[in-house]
């Protein structure tokens, strides 16, 4: 298995068919195909259904793009590492925390880090909800601790802890039920502040 045998599965993959493919990495079709095929002979299996005009994934060509895809990310990251050690460069680290687990406990561990790794340049950024995963999806952060909420395939993701999140209203503010609750459905149609 090589990097250019998956580079070229993960472009047919993203381009929808083996000619495009072919355009975006700036080789022949013939080229591409028998990337892809190397590496189904390699494993023996499947990754494109064939049978219709664009190649679509099997259920193993589905899993084998989610990893391929990670490690492709982490080879590129690797590369600009080195490329970077070679300029001298400190290596970085851009860490969003959500305002939800910032915790005492939290910031300890992330204390910790940086104490291990002293010539790490450690950026860090205070989130709100969906703003970890947007400050991931665009680039202004490698690492977060936030809410799942809204992950794909594209991220790695390990639980870490679980919190409890209450939300408040004044009184006659919302309508609740005879436990004193409010319907989430009810919430969601009423204008809500969010304060860190």
């Amino acid at each position: 298995m090589k990097n250019d045998q998956l580079r070229a599965f993960i472009a047919v993959v993203e381009q929808g068919s083996f000619r495009a493919a072919a355009v975006t990495l700036f080789k022949t079709q013939p080229t591409i195909s028998a990337s892809v095929r190397a590496l189904e002979d390699q494993f023996g299996i499947s990754l494109f259904n064939r049978n219709s005009y664009r190649p679509t994934l099997t259920a193993e060509g589905k899993a084998f793009y989610r990893q391929a895809k990670l490690l492709i990310k982490q080879v590129s990251e690797l590369e600009m590492l080195g490329h970077d050690l070679a300029k001298g460069e400190i290596p970085s680290l851009a860490f969003s925390v959500t305002a939800m687990c910032a915790s005492p406990v939290d910031l300890n561990i992330i204390k910790q880090f940086s104490d291990k790794h002293p010539q790490m340049n450690l950026n860090i950024s205070t989130e709100n909800l969906s703003g970890v995963l947007e400050s991931l999806q665009v680039g202004r952060s490698d690492l977060s601790i936030g809410p799942d909420k809204g992950l794909n395939d594209g991220y790695e993701r390990v639980e870490i802890l679980q919190v409890s999140m209450v939300t408040v209203a004044a009184p006659d503010y919302v309508a609740t039920n005879d436990d004193g609750l409010a319907l989430q459905q009810t919430l969601r149609l009423l204008p809500q502040i969010l304060i860190s």
